[in-house]
């Protein structure tokens, strides 16, 4: 089973956001958390989602919005 990763952009996608909804619909489904949503630093919001991707075993896709 592909594993989906949520990856949102500045604000963090709030609960009624499209990625929020996808989230909840999906079995096997996480999300990239930031530090700060409202302040984006590059070098950072990459190593957690490469640190969140490789935590995951088998085959991953990415959603993205904004910062993807």
């Amino acid at each position: 089973m592909i594993h989906t990763v949520i990856v949102p952009g500045v604000g963090g996608s709030e609960q009624h956001h499209w990625q929020s909804w996808l989230q909840r619909q999906l079995q096997s489904c996480s999300r990239v958390e930031q530090a700060d949503w409202h302040r984006p630093v590059l070098s950072e919001w990459v190593e957690q989602l490469a640190k969140h991707v490789r935590s995951i075993h088998g085959p991953v896709q990415l959603v993205a919005h904004s910062f993807g």
